[in-house]
């Protein structure tokens, strides 16, 4: 099988982490990866918060109650939308820049965890503390290092899934 149908098939969330730090080169490719996703009318609204130290880590936490894996992830990447750039799709965008780090990152040996954040409670919170613009709104938060434990590919059934031409 292609190895980038390999990567979609076998990427998990994971949520436990050794404390490795991630390489800085591994980091460039995974935000290149997020810039090149696909992007209604190629406004491309996004933007990256790349949050490394263990304090902020641990304030993460404070404010999202699902992040507690960050407590062991060495990193977090944070997507944002500039709702001036885009008012109507900058989700529908995030969400795509978000999934190539997702892919990026497991085809690079790290596991990574999508938190989600729009749409939440914990979206103003989370932007207060990483002091966003007004109009830079967080989408997902994603977990990210290398990961200390390994999980199977789940049977997915796909003809309960798919209608052709009609339901």
């Amino acid at each position: 099988m292609n190895a980038a149908i390999e990567t979609i098939l076998d990427r998990r969330s994971i949520r436990k982490y050794r404390p490795d730090p991630i390489e800085g080169e591994k980091l460039h490719s995974i935000l290149q990866a997020a810039v090149y996703a696909p992007s209604a009318r190629n406004r491309q609204p996004w933007h990256f918060v790349v949050v490394q130290d263990r304090e902020r880590l641990e304030e993460i936490v404070q404010v999202h109650p699902y992040s507690t894996m960050l407590r062991q992830a060495p990193c977090a990447i944070i997507v944002c939308g500039d709702t001036e750039i885009s008012q109507q799709f900058w989700t529908a965008d995030c969400a795509a820049a978000t999934q190539n780090i997702l892919l990026a990152a497991k085809a690079l040996g790290l596991g990574t965890c999508w938190c989600g954040v729009e749409s939440t409670a914990v979206s103003p919170k989370l932007a207060a503390l990483l002091k966003l613009p007004q109009q830079v709104q967080p989408y997902s938060l994603i977990a990210l290092g290398y990961p200390d434990e390994e999980k199977e590919r789940p049977v997915r059934e796909l003809e309960e899934r798919v209608h052709y031409n009609q339901w």
